[in-house]
């Protein structure tokens, strides 16, 4: 096992009180929504575009319509200028405002040539109406949803309000929603009437029936993929894990309210893959995530289960020292592990750590929902100062 001290560079800060609830990164940067409805951004630096361009390079995949606001529900409208729209450099404004960063060359040591790209920092919103459940960049759009409830979407190139899209979910369809889960572009909803998948990117919403997986928890959402768990209430001491697959292919309905295309599921949920657990020193599993050909299990924070997808057989296990907190699963020679110790590991097949990266001066102890995302040979994680991010060496990237 080879071990690195790592400077991974805090991009985003946070607030006491106000942690990050949604978290992405992609080709255009980091993005992240929190609990209070702050939005905030980290834009890598990228070849500038007009705005007539980003204005119509969104629109040209989107299925939005431009209409005007109704009964105070606020349907897809072209926003004039107003004290949230600003100047690509703004200077007064309370809710967007950016910043140049100048990057500089010893950011992180795993080598002399892993250097950081320099970005531009950006806040669009200091507070919401509700949670800020996911975000999403498309094209120089900022797709965020908030609450369960509509969402806002703002022009990353001229920092400005595009459009904010009701997406008239009714309560009957969402009422007391259990979870909210974002895998890219698609963000899952949990409810007890059923599971709503919303795709950020054209505005499709379909309804799935849940009735088989009512009474579980949702561990992870890798689209197709879901993966719960639920106790035996036969056998109490037996926790199951399954992993259903969806299938989109219900009736299209077009709604005139929402503009939105809705698309009803009855029977969207196939389960692949069911595993008991059997032993009673087992109290919680608190991860699940898909990998390979295995499916990576988390107990009690400590122990690693490993499992054979094709057979459902346990393949390896492991008990570690410090909480896990995070898997990341993107990468095809090994999987990543976030934990408590302020310590990145990649883990291979035989629950061997690979590599560990130090992620000093990171904190994890107030106990926050942490997660780590990727895209290539970034990785991005959340701490209690913030969000973090840095780059794997080349020749530890195969996704």
């Amino acid at each position: 096992m080879k071990t690195d001290r790592v400077k991974p560079k805090l991009v985003l800060e946070s607030l006491m009180g106000d942690p990050v609830l949604s978290h992405w990164i992609g080709p255009e940067g980091i993005a992240a929504g929190t609990a209070l409805g702050r939005i905030s951004t980290y834009l890598f630096q990228q070849k500038p575009v007009s705005k007539i361009e980003s204005a119509r390079s969104y629109k040209s995949k989107s299925d939005y319509s431009v209409k005007k606001e109704v009964n105070h529900v606020v349907i897809p409208v072209e926003v004039e200028y107003n004290p949230r729209d600003v100047e690509s450099n703004p200077v007064e404004s309370p809710s967007i405002s950016s910043k140049n960063d100048t990057n500089e060359t010893n950011n992180c040591n795993i080598n002399e040539e892993n250097e950081l790209d320099s970005g531009r920092y950006s806040v669009f919103a200091t507070y919401s109406d509700e949670p800020v459940y996911s975000v999403f960049i498309n094209e120089n759009a900022l797709v965020c949803l908030i609450g369960t409830s509509y969402l806002m979407i703002y022009d990353t190139v001229n920092y400005k309000v595009l459009s904010q899209c009701s997406l008239h979910l009714t309560s009957s369809t969402i009422k007391g929603f259990k979870q909210v889960i974002q895998d890219g572009k698609l963000v899952l909803v949990s409810s007890i009437k059923g599971i709503v998948l919303i795709n950020l990117t054209n505005g499709e919403i379909h309804l799935l029936n849940n009735k088989s997986i009512i009474n579980n928890n949702i561990l992870s959402f890798q689209f197709p993929y879901i993966s719960t768990t639920s106790f035996n209430y036969e056998e109490k001491h037996e926790k199951l894990i399954g992993v259903y697959k969806i299938h989109l292919k219900g009736a299209n309905l077009y709604n005139r309210d929402t503009h939105f295309n809705t698309i009803y599921d009855d029977n969207g949920l196939e389960m692949i893959n069911e595993l008991i657990l059997k032993e009673k020193r087992i109290h919680l599993i608190t991860l699940c995530k898909l990998w390979s050909s295995y499916i990576v299990v988390v107990c009690d924070l400590l122990t690693i289960l490993l499992y054979n997808r094709e057979d459902n057989c346990l393949h390896k296990r492991k008990t570690v020292k410090y909480d896990i907190l995070s898997i990341n699963s993107e990468f095809e020679d090994y999987f990543i592990m976030l934990d408590k110790n302020s310590s990145l590991n990649l883990v291979n097949s035989n629950l061997d750590i690979l590599h560990t990266f130090n992620l000093y001066p990171s904190t994890f102890e107030i106990g926050w929902s942490y997660n780590v995302v990727s895209y290539k040979n970034l990785i991005s994680f959340n701490s209690d100062e913030g969000i973090y991010y840095m780059k794997l060496p080349e020749n530890l990237t195969h996704t």
